[in-house]
């Protein structure tokens, strides 16, 4: 799927179907920023619950600032599913730059 404006563009693909992983990349030429991902997931049974553990690295890239930021996802969890079903995030997400030595670590606590 290839969606595009004046001054984004953006693109999305399953790269691979065994195991299925998707990619998508995204361009702002104006704002001289880009990002892309590639992700594939590992779901696990919890009793009345999933989840979904998201693997994988994507990068923000700031053209004008010479920098990469890398970056994971939370996971996802589909919580009672057998009654009134509701998802929420939880799980560490890291943010490193190389060229900066910056990085942060962000906590999405669950119930």
């Amino acid at each position: 799927a290839v969606v595009s404006t004046q001054s984004t563009g953006f693109l999305a693909e399953q790269v691979s179907h065994h195991p299925p992983v998707s990619a998508f990349y995204a361009d702002c030429p104006d704002k001289q920023i880009s990002a892309s991902y590639s992700v594939w997931t590992k779901s696990k049974f919890l009793g009345i619950s999933v989840g979904v553990d998201m693997v994988g690295v994507g990068t923000i890239h700031l053209k004008e600032h010479r920098e990469k930021y890398h970056f994971t996802l939370p996971s996802t969890y589909g919580r009672s599913i057998l009654t009134v079903p509701w998802s929420e995030m939880g799980g560490k997400v890291q943010v490193t730059c190389p060229q900066t030595d910056y990085t942060s670590t962000l906590v999405f606590h669950t119930k």
